[in-house]
């Protein structure tokens, strides 16, 4: 999104990610509806990954034998957890990108997959507790994704 803002040739690029549901939720099919206080949030307040002292929130994964602030940004957006290993810090991975066709996250012990077709999931951390509401219908469910 914000390259197809940069580069009106990028545009193309985002409407195969996208673009269509993203312009819809603003009304229009143009950029120029994206409120200023939006690009600002995008531009300065996103980040490309979070680190605690115990996990790494990112959406892709990260590369295991570097540090985090020394990995390249594109693997940071696009790495998937299917071929991940644990990363060197011994820090566990809250990821997304790779949807789980059956809707629940993907646990590998050292990373959790939280991107759910059909739900959008949400997780706690410290209790493993996880919250998941449904696109269809809007269900709900609670479970404890580790004991």
């Amino acid at each position: 999104m914000i390259d197809a803002r940069e580069d009106p040739d990028e545009i193309d690029i985002w409407r195969a990610y996208g673009a269509q549901i993203t312009l819809e939720s603003y009304g229009s099919d143009s950029l120029d509806a994206v409120p200023d206080s939006h690009w600002h949030f995008l531009t300065q307040t996103c980040c490309d990954f979070y680190e605690t002292d115990t996990h790494i929130f990112v959406h892709g994964h990260l590369y295991p034998d570097q540090p985090v602030k020394q990995q390249p940004i594109s693997k940071l957006h696009w790495l998937g957890i299917d071929d991940a290993e644990a990363h060197h810090s011994g820090k566990t991975v809250i990821c997304g990108h790779r949807p789980q066709d059956n809707g629940m996250p993907l646990d590998r012990g050292f990373a959790i997959g939280l991107d759910t077709t059909g739900w959008l999931t949400c997780i706690d951390v410290t209790t493993s507790d996880c919250w998941q509401v449904a696109d269809e219908d809007h269900a709900t469910r609670q479970f404890k994704l580790r004991p």
